[in-house]
């Protein structure tokens, strides 16, 4: 068993330990294995291993927060796609979406900045801001720019330019579609 030189650390990975394995069985066995029973073998590690391992705890933490956040709605909906990629691996993508007593309207002007500000804020809040590497979007300029802003790779929604282009294509008939279906009537 690793001795750590504060031993108010030991008390905070058995209070993780304890919390996560109420939220996820299995999940504080693992805490408990990578971080009390793997020995470390240098007396200077020590005082690295008190601060590393409260910033590993409070990383965990959050996100086991978010994660009890995310499970004790009532109502969520999810976005899905399936994809095979060249070398033949299948994939799924499940987006999760709920709205809580946390929901707001975004009060501000839709600016790129303003917008670029919004996501960086709710990135950081949910623990996000070091891992998304690529946003998908409509077109409007305001949320192309803020994503630039912000420094992600943007990708345009295809059902919202198909959306766009069907629009576009029942306004281009629209007259013929009229006089075909005046024709079409039965008297």
């Amino acid at each position: 068993m690793v001795l750590f030189s504060d031993p108010s650390v030991f008390a905070d990975v058995r209070a993780v330990q304890w919390e996560l394995e109420t939220i996820y069985p299995g999940l504080g066995e693992w805490v408990h294995y990578a971080i009390i029973d793997v020995p470390c073998l240098e007396s200077k590690s020590f005082a690295l291993m008190d601060s590393s391992l409260r910033e590993l705890l409070d990383e965990v933490m959050v996100v086991a927060d978010k994660t009890q956040q995310l499970t004790a709605r009532n109502y969520s909906c999810i976005t899905t796609n399936t994809w095979t990629s060249e070398a033949n691996h299948n994939y799924i993508a499940v987006t999760a979406h709920f709205i809580d007593a946390e929901f707001f309207p975004f009060a501000e002007r839709h600016t790129a900045d303003n917008l670029a500000e919004e996501l960086k804020r709710v990135a950081r809040e949910w623990s996000l801001d070091k891992m998304i590497v690529t946003a998908v979007s409509d077109k409007a300029a305001n949320i192309v720019t803020a994503i630039k802003l912000v420094g992600w790779k943007r990708y345009q929604c295809f059902a919202h330019n198909f959306t766009l282009v069907v629009q576009h294509g029942l306004r281009e008939i629209n007259d013929v579609l009229k006089r075909v279906l005046k024709n079409c009537r039965i008297p």
